[in-house]
């Protein structure tokens, strides 16, 4: 994992500790996080490609709480949001294996006004990076993904459309033509079983392909499954199939801020 030990002791005692009302201890017993990598994998040589890092969050007894649950709380909270996501990002992108393409999720929320120079300066000098965006229903989520797109490209950062296909998801035109990876959500697995689901998977896949975007498709689980794509134009898939290859941090107090 390199030399992440060092430089998060240096990153956490330059912290200040967050006030009681803006902890995640208080609102949902969060106490320590960490990052994990899953691989990223060519479809054709099955050698990585890239990891995803993921937040993953525990409690007081270092029982696992549900990223899902944790960030939908932070979205009453922007200002705790913001310096969440920055802490999060950092250790993802200080600790990622190295020589290798790394993709982060980074909520366009996220962005405010306290933290966005600072997260920008992160991500801008690292090379190999790739920013997910998820798309969302709310239109006016989309409206602040194409903002945050357009920063990341004013910084020559690359993109990709997170979660296309989701049963909670809608699918922004503007948003697919922008990015340089599109990912596919994990029910496009079954959904191959059914011949409109099917036919639709192998269009945008072709699209990709013939206007220079790479591909990704997640949730892939057996050996059954990846033999079944290699009827498609897809570059790269990510699952539990790949889980002996999963990368995890140690785990990290969470009730720290950023330093100004």
């Amino acid at each position: 994992m390199g030399s992440f030990q060092k430089a998060s002791t240096t990153w956490i005692g330059s912290q200040q500790t967050l006030s009681s009302a803006d902890s995640l201890d208080e609102a949902l017993g969060v106490t320590h996080y960490s990052a994990e990598y899953q691989p990223i994998v060519s479809l054709n040589s099955q050698q990585v490609f890239a990891y995803e890092a993921l937040a993953r969050f525990y409690n007081v007894n270092q029982a696992p709480v549900s990223p899902i649950t944790v960030f939908q709380a932070l979205h009453s909270n922007s200002k705790l949001l913001g310096r969440t996501e920055l802490q999060l990002k950092w250790l993802q992108i200080a600790a990622a294996p190295a020589n290798t393409h790394l993709f982060i999720n980074l909520d366009p929320h996220a962005l405010t006004e306290e933290v966005r120079s600072s997260m920008l300066e992160l991500l801008t000098p690292t090379k190999r990076l790739v920013v997910e965006l998820i798309e969302n229903c709310d239109l006016q989520d989309s409206h602040a993904s194409m903002m945050l797109l357009e920063s990341l490209h004013d910084q020559g950062i690359s993109s990709a459309l997170d979660d296309i296909g989701a049963s909670e998801s809608m699918l922004s035109i503007d948003l697919m033509v922008a990015v340089d990876y599109m990912k596919f959500d994990r029910r496009w697995v079954a959904l191959l079983d059914e011949p409109d689901y099917e036919r639709l998977f192998r269009h945008l896949l072709t699209f990709a392909r013939a206007s220079g975007r790479k591909t990704v498709l997640e949730g892939v689980e057996t050996e059954a499954q990846l033999m079944r794509l290699q009827d498609y134009p897809l570059d790269f898939v990510q699952g539990f199939l790949y889980r002996a290859q999963f990368l995890s941090t140690p785990r990290f107090d969470l009730g720290l801020s950023w330093d100004h």
